[in-house]
């Protein structure tokens, strides 16, 4: 129904002597002050004879089966109070090719019906989130779109579902995310690319999931890429690059994130690639962590990794594998570790499980793999070689078993170390090849062969 206190779009442009054709509504040229119209109907077409020709200024309340093109939309001059489209009565909306700029409230506000935007373009709105959906009856999918500029590009939220493919999402406002996910809603990503935000790329919170697929993240010099906040929430990525930020994943609180087939490159000092805490797993299959100024992959508070068949070279600056405290696992299966200051550090009691791994170099003083402080350390069909320091160091009462494994090529300590009382390796069908010492236990460590 309509708001008495609203126009219909019809109305108003049949004061401008623009009446439907077989064709729909065909605007000429020209700039057109709706006003807060509405537009309900099945079947209708508003386009622009030109497109890029036609601007409204105001706000429209849609439903129906409503298609825009070649439109662009922007706010009232005088009163900026509304949304440039307000979609709450349910139907279908399509928006193809046109541009939505400027403004202090949203594009759009959908909170029930179907809306398809293509080959459109949303900039700089600026104190509201340009694109907000919410419930269960809301859809929303961009193809081609560009979201530039503006203050938060989405928030799906309350059940609702949001696609994009082909979209690029340039820019947010300091402590605005790009995409927020929340309250049970889902959003999807495929083959877009997010950058240059002043919040993170992604955040996921109150059972929010994201699937994320083909996409490059890049830029986020403030805040992780993609941050998974609590117990429910979900992100899953495949085959997608995160780059030259801060640092690219952070889930806390029972969160869970998947990878598959990503590529994780850099992160700022003292930033962890991948920060599982506070109860949050993270599975990384067949991806490849490079070139870190932290840690590739950092556990606490309960945090669990679970990595296989994953590539993890170039950590120079930090320990590439870190579980720091009780609770706190790490397994490893079928992975590469190389080029890096030290492979594995486990401390307060935390657990690590490698199997199928091999562990390529260390730093010199840095054997691959620490236990400290009661920590524990599996490794199973593994092999160890050309480091500069030990190969396995337990201290401080840390434990490791060492099953089936090959070691060779440690030339400047022994490759085996048990440091002080407590502190304890096991030994089982493992073989040692050049090598300048086997083992060395001193103050009360010890080395059982078996």
């Amino acid at each position: 129904m309509t708001n008495p206190e609203m126009t219909s779009l019809e109305d108003f442009l049949a004061t401008r002597g623009i009446q439907p054709s077989s064709g729909g509504i065909v605007l000429p040229p020209g700039f057109y002050e709706i006003g807060n119209v509405v537009l309900d109907g099945e079947s209708v077409s508003v386009r622009a004879e030109h497109p890029g020709t036609v601007t409204f200024e105001g706000s429209l309340r849609l439903g129906g089966n409503v298609t825009f093109e070649g439109i662009t939309f922007s706010p009232a001059l005088d009163e900026d109070l509304l949304p440039r489209m307000d979609i709450s009565q349910g139907g279908t909306v399509k928006i193809l090719n046109c541009h939505f700029r400027g403004g202090e409230n949203a594009a759009i506000v959908l909170c029930s019906g179907l809306v398809e935007v293509r080959d459109s373009r949303f900039e700089n709105v600026r104190v509201k989130t340009a694109l907000q959906v919410s419930g269960e009856h809301s859809r929303l999918s961009l193809e081609r779109c560009v979201l530039d500029a503006c203050m938060q590009p989405l928030v799906a939220s309350s059940s609702a579902y949001v696609g994009m493919e082909q979209c690029e999402l340039i820019g947010s406002a300091e402590i605005w995310p790009q995409v927020v996910i929340k309250t049970g809603a889902q959003v999807t990503l495929e083959a877009c690319h997010l950058r240059d935000g002043l919040s993170h790329a992604v955040w996921v919170k109150e059972q929010g999931q994201a699937s994320i697929t083909g996409c490059t993240i890049s830029g986020f010099h403030k805040a992780a890429a993609i941050s998974v906040q609590d117990d429910g929430s979900k992100a899953i990525l495949s085959g997608t690059t995160l780059r030259e930020g801060l640092r690219p994943v952070y889930g806390q609180d029972k969160a869970m994130v998947a990878l598959a087939k990503c590529e994780l490159i850099g992160s700022a000092e003292k930033y962890p690639q991948v920060t599982m805490t506070t109860g949050a797993q993270v599975t990384l299959e067949a991806c490849h962590l490079r070139d870190g100024l932290s840690n590739a992959v950092w556990v606490k508070e309960q945090g669990q990794a679970s990595i296989t068949g994953c590539t993890i070279s170039g950590f120079h600056e930090a320990t590439a594998i870190h579980a720091h405290d009780d609770g706190s696992k790490v397994i490893l299966s079928g992975t590469i570790l190389r080029d890096g200051k030290q492979q594995i550090y486990g401390e307060t009691k935390a657990m690590v499980a490698l199997t199928k791994c091999e562990l390529i170099g260390s730093a010199e003083k840095r054997p691959q793999v620490t236990m400290a402080t009661g920590a524990q350390v599996t490794l199973e069909a593994c092999r160890l070689r050309d480091g500069l320091s030990h190969a396995i160091w337990v201290k401080e009462r840390g434990q490791a078993s060492v099953r089936g494994c090959t070691i060779s090529g440690f030339h400047k300590a022994a490759a085996i170390c048990a440091q002080d009382t407590g502190s304890h390796v096991i030994m089982s069908g493992t073989a040692f090849s050049d090598v300048g010492k086997t083992q060395f236990v001193r103050d009360g460590g010890t080395i059982s062969n078996r």
